[in-house]
């Protein structure tokens, strides 16, 4: 059986801290422009901001605090491509600044120039080692580069920073650094401790709780996977949830989770398949049914489904309606256990030759499987093969001794061969092993009848009866034997 969930993604978030520019000592008019666009960008003005200080570009092309002010306001507005124009033109003039270093580094991080931008918070570290922000953004471009050890160490030194009032962006980013370098426990700390500092962003829920439902901890992953869960639909966070309600039993609620995925995923085959087992286990059996076969119909090829479709159908006694998805499955996947399925929905639908064909080719590989071995001869007994069925029963007595299908299969070829004592010995042996077992007694009273000792066998029947009182062959037989007198 395929996993039952398919695999989440951890949501990376990384953001670039911004740098305000200091403001700058210059000509009284290239001031007065700035003083106004920065409080057209304090006022929610930033188009108005942008355009005050354009216009002051045009009038002083090279000044550096008009660039790095309009690289900002750039940044702001996501036109991270003029941002860089006008903050490399102002690093060059003022290769010392941090905050145009900074700001740089941010217009090459959102253009995706990560090498760049790395160099650019490296040179802010070198010189100001105790800012958060470069740390910070640091983490995220090695994330980026799936450098999980640099990203550990960048994200420690922000938080180190912060230790009174930790960012829950960092402390997020640090879970998914160490759940990249293979530590998930650590890591699943460090998205608790994110939800602590802000639980009112869900990914950090989702994260610490996808971190303790892979560690085994469903219980605690629970909460925080409810959490994620709100509102708008998490596909995976509801699988989770719907896992977990079904190992505590809380079927009903397991089936709404999924359910509500529909719309979103109905029309992947993988959804139905995790649907039929889910009404499957809300012993609905005729729903899962609909759902295997709508998994079935999107994707042909689904040996999962095919699977637990045929395991469906023979289990409710449909052997017929079985028998074309063992066969196809076997097709596809020759594996041992597709065989013995094949084998035994073939036996049940009659076709006992063919059945013991595949036993004895799966029985040649795995000589030690009595109990494949026990199906086999029970099949060439049906079959009339009566030395074949004896052959097998005795091979398999002989390296499990207590084997009492084995020893009511030896009983019945000895009553056949009218060798009633020792018939009535394998019976009583295979009663005195397991008393729960039914067929020896009815095969023993019908021995016990031709011995002339009808009374004796009568109790056997009553015995067996008083187990199962719908065990047909018992009851037929004692009714026979009380209306002969």
């Amino acid at each position: 059986m395929k996993r039952f969930f398919k695999a989440f993604i951890l949501t990376l978030t990384i953001g670039a801290a911004m740098a305000v520019p200091a403001m700058p000592v210059m000509q009284d008019e290239i001031k007065m422009q700035i003083v106004e666009a920065a409080a057209k960008y304090k006022d929610g003005n930033l188009s108005g901001a942008i355009s005050q200080l354009e216009a002051a570009l045009e009038k002083a092309p090279d000044n550096p605090e008009v660039l790095s002010w309009l690289g900002f306001f750039y940044i702001k507005n996501n036109q991270s491509d003029l941002a860089v124009k006008v903050l490399e033109k102002a690093q060059k003039a003022k290769p010392d600044d941090l905050e145009v270093i900074n700001n740089l580094g941010n217009a090459y991080l959102a253009t995706k120039r990560d090498d760049m931008a790395l160099a650019q918070y490296k040179k802010i570290v070198e010189k100001s080692p105790n800012m958060y922000e470069p740390w910070y953004n640091i983490g995220g471009i090695c994330l980026r580069k799936q450098d999980f050890t640099g990203a550990v160490g960048a994200y420690e030194k922000a938080l180190s920073l912060r230790k009174d009032a930790p960012d829950g962006y960092s402390l997020n980013n640090l879970g998914i650094a160490y759940e990249g370098a293979g530590q998930l426990a650590k890591a699943t700390e460090y998205y608790q401790k994110a939800v602590t500092a802000r639980p009112d962003e869900k990914l950090f829920s989702r994260n610490a709780g996808f971190g303790l439902f892979r560690l085994g901890k469903s219980e605690e992953a629970l909460p925080y996977l409810e959490t994620a869960a709100q509102g708008e639909v998490d596909v995976d966070a509801a699988s989770a949830l719907a896992q977990i309600y079904i190992k505590q039993g809380k079927t009903d609620m397991a089936l709404s989770q999924y359910t509500a995925l529909e719309s979103s995923r109905g029309d992947k085959s993988d959804y139905w398949y995790n649907l039929g087992v889910l009404r499957s286990a809300a012993k609905d059996s005729k729903g899962a049914e609909a759902a295997y076969r709508k998994s079935i119909s999107m994707n042909q090829k689904d040996k999962d489904a095919i699977n637990n479709l045929g395991l469906l159908l023979f289990s409710s006694g449909r052997y017929e309606d079985a028998l074309p998805f063992f066969e196809r499955l076997y097709k596809m996947n020759p594996t041992s256990a597709t065989q013995l399925n094949y084998a035994s929905c073939l036996s049940q639908v009659g076709d006992l030759k063919k059945s013991v064909s595949l036993w004895n080719s799966y029985l040649s590989q795995n000589p030690k499987r009595t109990d494949v071995r026990v199906e086999m001869a029970n099949a060439q007994w049906q079959m009339g093969d009566k030395e074949s069925a004896r052959s097998n029963y005795a091979a398999i007595l002989a390296v499990d001794p207590k084997n009492v299908q084995a020893m009511n299969g030896m009983g019945l070829y000895y009553y056949a061969a009218d060798r009633l004592k020792d018939a009535e010995a394998a019976f009583r042996k295979s009663i005195s092993v397991k008393a729960a077992y039914l067929p020896p007694y009815n095969n023993l009273a019908v021995t016990l009848e031709r011995m002339n000792r009808k009374k004796e066998a009568m109790t056997f029947l009553e015995k067996a009866l008083s187990m199962n009182p719908n065990y047909v062959e018992a009851k037929r037989n004692l009714e026979r034997m009380r209306a002969s007198g």
